[in-house]
């Protein structure tokens, strides 16, 4: 939901596909390596600086070689858009809209009739409540952030 937040704040919808996908990291992402960008993506998200070190207990989530520079340059050749933004320290105020959007969701499903449990930026509810659910998360989305939301089911 990060990114994607980042991406409303310039106004450009950067589609459906993984934005977690690095190409120049390897194509396409998962497990640990997905989980590795992740987490260098909010360090330079909520820092102020551009990041000099790998950050804590993301060394072991990247191939042997690979560098905080080729990381982040990685990154920031595949978020042109929102490359400004990085190293600005807004972190929080992101989380604080995420925030806003899960108050706001929870608030509309409780009044949709769909008992649903917060688990950090995703919600529990019966299988028989997720199409419902899933149009109201993209509708509270939108309305909040002003582009396209991505829902996934597990």
């Amino acid at each position: 939901m990060g990114l994607r937040i980042l991406y409303g704040r310039v106004n450009i919808d950067p589609g459906p596909d993984d934005l977690y996908d690095i190409p120049d990291l390897g194509a396409p992402v998962y497990g640990r390596l997905r989980e590795g960008i992740k987490m260098v993506l909010n360090a330079m998200i909520f820092s102020k600086k551009p990041l000099s070190r790998m950050p804590k207990g993301t060394r072991q989530l990247f191939p042997k070689g690979a560098t905080i520079g080729s990381i982040t340059s990685a990154i920031e050749n595949r978020h042109p858009a929102i490359r400004h933004l990085f190293y600005k320290g807004i972190g929080h105020r992101d989380q604080f809209t995420e925030s806003q959007i899960m108050v706001d969701l929870l608030l509309r499903l409780m009044d949709e009739g769909v008992v649903a449990l917060q688990l950090h930026n995703a919600v529990l509810v019966a299988e028989s409540k997720a199409r419902k659910t899933e149009v109201v998360m993209l509708e509270t989305f939108m309305t909040h952030v002003g582009i396209a939301g991505k829902v996934t089911r597990e």
